[in-house]
């Protein structure tokens, strides 16, 4: 408001001192009494009427004033709704060149129920496709090189993501047809309380989101700030059928996904996220399609049954042990860990697995508001790796995203909001 009113004074002045006299009264009453004491809002008034303000100095004023200007219309209404889908292409040592999800020799682990269409299922959760084995065919992927895996962070849904700027970041995940989508945290905004009318909202336009391998999700910070919020995104990730991890693991077929938990009021622990594999642990149901409680076993989990793990002689592992030799999952090439946890500068605080590791975060919005580049507040645990990709080991790689959405401030200057369209390659030690 300052700013908008300082570059009227200004417009006024130049038509001449006395317009800009007349002017500056009604515009300050109407700015309010707290502006009308501000130094800069009593100078511009002296200004309008001031003979002796040289050219020089009076066409800067005006440069000042409309650039301050045309830089919040920008930020608040232009690259606010700048929404980019960028390409990250990776080699994993360890991946795999299978179909992901689709592994003939762990066909029977799989639901049936899970990848079936629509005219197969009393839900109807997925699009029309043919099935083999229970298993969609029509139109997937063959190997995780081509799969279309999308990864977003930050949506902060609420008065900071109006409808229709939701409808626009949808439509535009939509023309990429993802097979996988990974979200990173922070779905809620700060502070908010939501009800059955956000819910209704939400539910509609994010179910349009139908990935044929699904949706995965780990919790930011503004998500479990408090009981409501955590409450309410449990609701919301339950109605679009979203699998929420925390300190979880799931095998896709080449490679495990792990969701670690946020670190801001939680603990993350990859040790006992990647025990669930082993263990034949099945956490509760947090919502989604991807873990109902009358499942035998998650989708492309690896896992043990009762019988087998109480057969005489059998070494039971412990805790932080990942799993035997001879498991799929821990064979003597292991397939890399994709690994979404929410905060970035705690990735180096654990220690490397041995395995390719990929890290997926967010949480830092790259500033969200950088003039010239600067980074004007840096969010904790989200200022020594604040935006794109880092090698932190010899196999161990972090990249974080700036995220979709805004908190606080709800413009963005130098931080547009971005979609990573992942594309994951194999590789073996010798190409590496």
């Amino acid at each position: 408001m300052l700013t908008l009113t300082l570059t009227c004074l200004t417009f006024a002045r130049l038509l001449s001192p006395e317009a800009g006299s007349l002017f500056a009264e009604p515009l300050l009453a109407k700015s309010g009494s707290r502006f009308a004491e501000a130094l800069p809002v009593r100078t511009a008034v002296q200004f309008s009427g001031l003979p002796g303000l040289s050219p020089a100095c009076f066409w800067l004023l005006c440069f000042v004033l409309l650039a301050g200007a045309a830089c919040l219309f920008y930020g608040f209404f232009i690259e606010v709704n700048r929404f980019r889908v960028r390409e990250l292409e990776l080699r994993l040592e360890g991946l795999r060149p299978e179909q992901p999800g689709l592994d003939e020799q762990r066909s029977d682990k799989l639901r049936p129920d899970e990848f079936c269409p629509d005219e197969l299922r009393p839900d109807g959760l997925h699009r029309e496709g043919l099935c083999r084995n229970g298993l969609r065919t029509e139109g997937n992927s063959q190997s995780w090189e081509s799969l279309r895996l999308l990864y977003f962070s930050d949506l902060h849904l609420g008065p900071g993501m109006p409808q229709k700027r939701l409808q626009k970041l949808i439509s535009l995940m939509l023309e990429e047809e993802p097979e996988l989508i990974l979200f990173g945290g922070d779905m809620l905004e700060h502070g908010e309380r939501f009800g059955e009318r956000e819910l209704a909202l939400w539910t509609r336009e994010l179910s349009k989101l139908k990935p044929r391998l699904g949706f995965y999700a780990v919790k930011g910070n503004h998500d479990s700030e408090s009981p409501e919020a955590a409450a309410f995104l449990e609701k919301l990730y339950a109605q679009l059928g979203v699998r929420l991890l925390s300190n979880e693991a799931v095998d896709l077929g080449g490679l495990i996904l792990v969701g670690l938990d946020e670190a801001m009021n939680g603990r993350p622990d990859l040790a006992a996220a990647l025990s669930t594999l082993c263990s034949g642990d099945r956490p509760e149901h947090r919502g989604g399609r991807n873990n109902r409680e009358n499942s035998e076993a998650l989708p492309g989990l690896v896992t043990e049954t009762a019988a087998e793990e109480k057969k005489p002689g059998r070494k039971q592992e412990s805790d932080a042990a990942l799993c035997a030799p001879s498991s799929p999952v821990c064979s003597e090439t292991p397939p890399p860990l994709l690994i979404l946890e929410h905060c970035p500068d705690i990735v180096p605080t654990f220690a490397e697995t041995g395995r390719a590791e990929l890290w997926l975060a967010g949480h830092s919005h790259h500033g969200q508001i950088r003039p010239f580049g600067l980074h004007l507040y840096k969010e904790k645990l989200g200022r020594d790796y604040p935006y794109g990709l880092y090698q932190l080991g010899e196999k161990k790689q972090l990249y974080t995203s700036c995220g979709v959405g805004t908190v606080g401030i709800h413009a963005r200057f130098g931080a547009a909001p971005e979609i990573i369209r992942l594309k994951l390659r194999c590789s073996t030690p010798q190409q590496e």
